[in-house]
């Protein structure tokens, strides 16, 4: 099987092989893989890149790192966040860098085969795991006190 221009990134040679299966058997196609964010950048400064799977947290550079350099290089890579972290700070810069999906890692493995083939005909994919966890951490951030003027707008008292 050929490259056709999809890499995965993680320090973790198990995620590696999991998501070489995935690719192998559920969307057809090869997968390179590297344990350095830095090293899938020197890559992508050579070689035409379609879509970047890469987890967040890793020694060296992070994936945030390697998502805003990667889209300097080739700005219509596709990038999916494949990791553990549910923080409402990472879900939300991964939004900022405007990347094409989010997947935890405890996604059954046909479930990332059809994210990740959403993503690749250019659609986005955030697991609903993700997305419920922005929205909550989202509902439950602090809002300011409204100020008075702001309560009479909008429940006014003289109804």
């Amino acid at each position: 099987m050929l490259n056709q221009g999809i890499i995965a990134v993680d320090d973790h040679p198990l995620v590696l092989n999991a998501l070489q299966r995935v690719f192998n058997e559920h969307i057809g196609s090869h997968v390179l893989c590297f344990e350095r964010a830095e090293t899938a950048l020197a890559y992508v400064r050579s070689e035409p890149v379609k879509l970047i799977v890469t987890d967040l947290i890793m020694p060296g550079k992070d994936g945030f790192w390697l998502c805003t350099e990667a889209r300097k290089l080739q700005p219509a890579i596709k990038i999916c966040i494949f990791s553990q972290v549910t923080s409402l700070s990472h879900i939300s810069q991964a939004m900022k860098l405007k990347v094409e999906g989010y997947l935890l890692k405890t996604t059954p493995p046909i479930i990332v085969a059809n994210a990740l083939k959403t993503i690749l005909k250019g659609e986005l994919f955030y697991s609903k795991e993700v997305t419920d966890a922005f929205f909550k951490a989202s509902v439950n951030t602090e809002m300011p006190a409204l100020t008075t003027r702001e309560s009479d707008v909008l429940m006014p008292r003289n109804l």
